[in-house]
């Protein structure tokens, strides 16, 4: 069925220094940002009237070639069918641009960070409901087409719900990425090998077997550690 994950974020979308909050609700996206010491809100992404759903708006810099911070909002339609829009501050501050980088089975979340050693600079991952994860990375050139895209893996039993990527391995260089299910309520940490395959780690089962692992965050928690450390929340 259609469901909409309402989602909050902050990041310097505007194009300029200043941070706003980016939130998602049903089939919208709002950018709230201060100015002139008094709020406005923007609409940033507008899908009310459409048979769908969104699965939220993440905040990062999934282009490279643009100054500042960019959203990618992932729209589920039908027929397990989605698309992700990067959305982008346009001319001005309160208009923005879409452009879609991604078609293909439904996204469940996205994220961007470095974690692929053999490709330079940011690489953005989305997970699917239907199992497979792609490694997303910008084109070198202007284009109409949905960026190129490669499978990470494949799995349906373990197919993603959240996903972050971090430094959590301490003896592993560099970022890997972190996921949390939807079906079987664990926590898989990923990285690519020599082959360019993806190892795949579970490293935590919850106890409540069927139901996604809700969210999970990452951060350095525990100061005395070289690595940061994960936390998850699930039915349990």
């Amino acid at each position: 069925g259609m469901h909409n994950r309402p989602t909050l974020a902050i990041g310097k979308v505007l194009g300029n220094d200043t941070p706003a909050v980016v939130s998602t609700s049903i089939n919208l996206v709002t950018v709230i940002y201060d100015a002139m010491e008094q709020w406005n809100a923007s609409i940033a992404y507008d899908k009310r009237g459409y048979i769908g759903s969104l699965w939220g708006a993440r905040v990062g810099d999934y282009d490279p070639r643009i100054e500042g911070e960019e959203m990618l909002v992932i729209n589920e339609t039908v027929f397990d069918f989605s698309i992700a829009d990067l959305v982008t501050r346009a001319t001005d501050i309160g208009t923005w641009k879409l452009s879609t980088i991604y078609g293909q089975e439904v996204g469940m979340d996205s994220a961007v960070g470095e974690f692929d050693p053999n490709h330079e600079g940011p690489e953005i991952v989305i997970t699917t409901e239907m199992g497979p994860t792609y490694q997303i990375t910008a084109p070198e050139e202007e284009t109409e087409d949905q960026w190129p895209r490669t499978t990470i893996w494949d799995d349906f039993d373990n197919a993603g719900w959240v996903v972050k990527i971090a430094d959590v391995y301490p003896d592993h260089p560099g970022n890997e990425i972190i996921y949390g299910t939807r079906y079987n309520n664990k926590i898989l940490i990923s990285y690519p090998t020599d082959t360019e395959q993806h190892q795949v780690d579970e490293i935590f089962q919850g106890r409540t077997i069927e139901s996604p692992m809700w969210d999970i965050a990452v951060g350095n928690i525990i100061p005395e550690t070289p690595s940061d450390e994960i936390v998850g929340v699930d039915n349990g």
